[in-house]
């Protein structure tokens, strides 16, 4: 006996910007045909503005006669330019089947895709209260011990 299912080639994709295909099939043969569909989930933390994620398509759908075909879908992400770091998306995975309750109440998976940041790191500014004084190191410089800028 089969048992409803959905196997995806990876759920964490941790890679740089660029196009980066998640391959998915079903684990058993469904009564009906059975439509997964994708989303984002909302960043309310505002990561999000820092870097894009598209699924194409939003949604992929399986028919009992083509069940066991592997198909694909795109994760096309974006990094803004900026620094910024790591931004991670979270990707709601629903199912849809009308005449299958197994497909159709299948718990769903997590998707989390993280886009790498691409952009180097800025150089360090230390400065004072006022803004006025203020000493520029190069990415990589060591650390400075605490002291005051002005006698740098």
């Amino acid at each position: 006996l089969q048992t409803p299912g959905v196997a995806f080639s990876r759920t964490k994709i941790r890679e740089r910007a660029g196009a980066h295909v998640v391959v998915m099939r079903l684990e058993s043969e469904p009564r009906a045909n059975v439509v997964i569909d994708f989303a984002l989930i909302p960043d309310p933390g505002g990561s999000h503005a820092y870097a894009s994620l598209a699924i194409q398509p939003a949604s992929v759908t399986f028919r009992p006669e083509d069940y066991g075909t592997e198909k694909e879908v795109l994760f096309v992400t974006g990094d803004d330019g900026t620094y910024f770091g790591d931004v991670e998306f979270d990707v709601s995975v629903a199912f849809r089947s009308v005449g299958d309750a197994a497909y159709a109440n299948l718990a769903p998976p997590v998707l989390s895709v993280v886009v790498l940041e691409g952009d180097p790191a800025p150089g360090w500014i230390i400065a004072d209260v006022s803004g006025r004084e203020r000493l520029v190191a190069p990415a990589g410089s060591p650390p400075l011990a605490p002291g005051s800028v002005a006698g740098r």
